[in-house]
């Protein structure tokens, strides 16, 4: 028995070196157990070297399934697929890889690439020097009718731009052609052009090619082409000897009279007895049957030039196409540059600001028949007058406060109209002076404890706020009180008696971090440095990776040779260029155009913030790989935002918080960072210190989680398919 296993693996090898494809016994389910639908059932197909496949069949039948699993992007459940002598995938198959050209049914080109950009992109992938790229685009541009070679893939038709897609899969020269409906939308002229193309180079066997296509009596000029229905074949033949067994002149009717032999006998997903019909027909035929086969390569096949691609010009390769998406992408380049600009410019001009605009109710009864403080300082003292005996008579006060106040005011006489006028949104607070205000007001300094309740009550200053915006609120109170200090301690010096009468017992003394009547944008500074710019780099990877997947571009670069790291690294090399951009703007409006103060050092400020637009990239990428479309991307990015900004520190000191919601805040990838940097912005820590060093190393272990959880995805979803 094992001599007999020997003998039949060397069987399969050598039949797997002769062809150019063999798929034995290939099952590929698609969807849940419980549906049962099958993509591939026990499928065997085989492609002799030197000559046109021609794999037809409808929408949907498995075709474009089968080509997946042919180039090695997706995997069967069960059977055997040889290419060119060797499993895709398997070392040293070159499958995926340079043996091979791949043109997918979508364009799967870069729409910012022109249309010689498209081609030098596969042909440096493919190792081929610049000169021979160029040879090779001359040939094929007379042979597709290529468009200019300047014009951008995006602004080209639908047929142009397949034109260039076939020329990519071309430029190389390869030994196995697949081809998923390359002539869809071509002009027909065009299309029996490439036909006649295609038998040239299978003519002296160059050159094997599988083509699938929608218009089947184009098949006819196929060496050999497989009828494709429901994941089976039910026929692999030359189609003359179809046409002949079923004495037909076109192949539309013999596929028609197979599908419904297939429906006749019953089938389910399991067996048919179209292909055993179709046998016991062409037995029958006088004429053998005859399959092009080549034992051996011929010697032309044999001296065809090798490639030999390196990483360093798949690299290259990557990264003009990277950098080309994003210079060429007017959206792109507005992110990149202009939408930090905007960001941080509104922000500075936005936020921090004093109220401007404010209008305080006033009723003013000290006022007499005066109709503002403007008419009663023209004509009366506001200023205390001290006398020769050292004795001091206060006039005007409740103007003398006025005038120091910036709000605009409204003179009303009634308090309940004031009120009313704060209730319809007409002013926002409400001033009222007694009648006997000045004097009353000199009678509680004098008296003292002894002063009685009229007095008290008369030299108060009545305060009604609309506090509904607690903002302006609060920046009211502050003014209105800082005005009555200012006027106590200058009644106090006019009076010839000590300032320190009149302020509050409290001495507040320089702080010991920070300025007193700090800008509240001062504050938010440290926080909006680092949420811009992670969320800046998560949006630039968020979608890149779908975009590339959704486009073809992932999938054809992969079956072109280019590894899944390969990828991540040139999209990690483009896109920390562009972090890189943002985080200079950043930084420059920051501390130079807005003046945020930073008593620590800036190498360790411009490091953390470098640090946290890698995390931001990171997660992006991260998005990009768990979702399969833009759409859940999206969600996923903006529903992040929000508790991000919440909890981060940034809009409120995380003091403020329950315990719980601390813990978890504490636990985000921007929370401890933001600590870190308001510690090295306002109290000059160096990256010795515990509180900065930590934000350090959360964001690094962030970095590193989130890399990890991306190459697990990528390599889940690889098995998956």
């Amino acid at each position: 028995m094992r001599r007999n296993a020997i003998e039949n693996r060397d069987t399969d090898i050598k039949m797997a070196e002769d062809a150019a494809v063999i798929v034995r016994q290939a099952c590929k389910h698609y969807g849940s157990k419980r549906t049962g639908k099958v993509i591939l059932d026990n499928l065997n197909m085989t492609v002799p070297r030197g000559c046109i496949y021609g794999l037809l069949g409808a929408s949907g039948c498995g075709k474009t399934t089968l080509l997946s699993c042919v180039v090695g992007r997706k995997q069967l459940n069960s059977g055997d697929v040889w290419v060119l002598g060797g499993k895709p995938g398997s070392r040293g198959s070159g499958v995926p890889g340079p043996r091979i050209g791949y043109m997918p049914q979508e364009v799967a080109l870069v729409g910012e690439f022109t249309v010689k950009g498209a081609v030098n992109y596969f042909g440096w992938i493919f190792g081929m020097s610049d000169r021979e790229i160029e040879e090779r685009f001359k040939f094929l541009d007379d042979l597709l009718d290529l468009p200019p070679m300047d014009r951008y893939i995006k602004n080209l038709s639908g047929g142009q731009k397949r034109r260039v897609s076939f020329a990519a899969a071309l430029v190389h020269n390869p030994e196995l052609l697949i081809l998923d409906e390359p002539t869809v939308g071509l002009d027909p002229v065009l299309r029996s052009s490439i036909w006649d193309y295609l038998v040239q180079l299978t003519a002296n066997h160059q050159m094997t090619v599988v083509i699938t296509t929608h218009y089947i009596e184009e098949a006819k000029e196929a060496d050999v082409i497989g009828l494709m229905r429901g994941g089976k074949l039910l026929a692999e033949r030359p189609p003359q000897q179809l046409m002949s067994a079923f004495n037909s002149s076109n192949l539309e009717e013999v596929f028609l009279t197979l599908s419904k032999k297939q429906e006749e006998a019953d089938t389910d997903i399991r067996s048919t007895l179209a292909d055993t019909l179709l046998d016991s027909i062409m037995e029958q035929e006088k004429e053998p049957q005859v399959i092009p086969h080549i034992d051996t390569i011929s010697s032309e096949q044999g001296n065809r030039r090798k490639f030999h691609t390196s990483s360093s010009q798949r690299m290259r390769a990557l990264l003009i196409k990277n950098f080309n998406r994003i210079s060429r992408h007017l959206g792109g380049l507005f992110f990149i540059f202009g939408f930090p600009v905007l960001e941080v410019v509104i922000f500075f001009l936005a936020i921090g600001g004093d109220p401007k605009g404010l209008k305080l109710a006033v009723v003013d009864e000290e006022l007499g028949n005066f109709t503002s403080c403007m008419q009663y300082s023209f004509f009366n003292p506001t200023e205390p007058i001290l006398h020769k005996d050292e004795t001091c008579d206060f006039h005007g006060l409740s103007c003398n406060y006025l005038n120091r106040i910036n709000q605009s005011k409204e003179y009303y006489h009634d308090v309940e109209k004031a009120i009313e006028s704060v209730k319809k949104g007409a002013t926002v607070g409400m001033l009222h002076f007694h009648r006997n205000f000045s004097r009353q007001l000199q009678l509680r300094l004098d008296d003292g404890k002894d002063a009685s309740n009229t007095t008290i009550e008369e030299s108060e200053l009545g305060v009604h706020l609309d506090m509904s915006n607690r903002q302006i609120g609060f920046f009211l109170e502050k003014n209105l009180l800082q005005a009555y200090l200012d006027l106590a301690q200058d009644v106090m010096r006019a009076c010839n008696q000590s300032t320190k009468l009149a302020q509050v017992p409290m001495q507040f003394n320089d702080p010991v971090y920070g300025v007193n009547d700090e800008n509240y944008a001062v504050f938010m500074a440290p926080g909006l440095i680092m949420s811009l710019i992670f969320f800046l780099a998560t949006s630039l990877t968020s979608s890149i990776l779908i975009t590339e997947r959704n486009e073809g571009v992932w999938d054809r670069s992969i079956v072109a040779g280019v590894t899944t790291t390969e990828i991540l690294i040139a999209h990690i090399i483009s896109q920390m260029v562009c972090m890189l951009m943002q985080m200079t703007i950043i930084l420059i409006l920051a501390f130079w155009a807005f003046d945020v103060p930073c008593v620590g050092n800036m190498v360790t400020v411009t490091v953390m913030v470098g640090l946290q637009g890698f995390c931001g990239m990171c997660f992006g990428f991260l998005v990009s790989t768990t979702c399969d479309n833009l759409t859940t991307a999206n969600y996923f990015s903006l529903g992040s935002f929000y508790p991000y900004i919440f909890l981060c520190g940034m809009l409120w000191p995380l003091e403020g918080m329950p315990e719980l919601l601390r813990v978890v805040a504490f636990c985000l990838p921007g929370t401890v960072p933001i600590v870190s940097m308001h510690d090295i912005l306002r109290r000059g820590k160096s990256i010795l210190d515990s509180q900065v060093y930590s934000g350090f190393l959360i964001t690094i272990l962030w970095i590193l989680l989130e890399c990890g959880f991306c190459i697990f995805i990528l390599k889940l979803k690889s098995k998956k398919t």
